[in-house]
């Protein structure tokens, strides 16, 4: 039942990362975006249920009408903003191997997401359900291509950082 609520989201996240990792001007984002797109489910959720057991507690209860929603997406887009530039900001100070690493296992983990939801999407289509090999080795040769973009984006992980990483090294102004 979860995957039902987290699963639109996830997809939405990987597909930003590999959007935003193959355009060189957004990939200061690429990291950011995808937290911000993953805390805004979780927020939605949050906000609903407090919604709920704060109408529940004065006495509101009956159907949860269109107005259960308002206070979702606005817990929702508050958890967004704040995850992503919580993050965002975090970025900026991470040494070189840890942000290597994260860029690395980001895009594959959004590689593999993108590949299941190919297979989704090709496995439910009317007619390709006689020729499912086709699917299998597309979704193979997909993987595949992957690992190599995988080694680019982590082999130029220094582009996803939003601001220049502080020098440990600094002047003192006492001379």
């Amino acid at each position: 039942m979860q995957i039902l609520f987290a699963g639109p989201f996830l997809f939405a996240a990987a597909l930003t990362f590999l959007v935003c990792a193959s355009i060189p001007s957004w990939r200061k984002f690429a990291i950011s975006l995808p937290v911000g797109i993953l805390a805004f489910g979780a927020g939605a959720l949050i906000s609903f249920i407090a919604f709920a057991s704060l109408m529940y507690r004065f006495h509101q209860t009956g159907p949860a009408n269109w107005y259960y929603l308002i206070p979702a997406l606005v817990g929702g887009l508050l958890f967004a903003i704040l995850a992503g530039s919580i993050t965002y900001g975090l970025i900026s100070h991470l040494h070189w191997l840890t942000l290597k690493i994260g860029a690395a296992f980001s895009a594959l983990c959004s590689s593999f997401a993108v590949a299941t939801l190919m297979l989704i999407i090709l496995h439910l289509h009317p007619k390709l359900v006689s020729s499912r090999w086709y699917i299998w080795l597309l979704a193979f040769w997909y993987t595949v291509m992957c690992v190599p973009i995988t080694m680019l984006a982590a082999q130029n992980s220094e582009s996803f950082r939003p601001l220049p990483r502080p020098s440990t090294s600094q002047p003192s102004p006492i001379n």
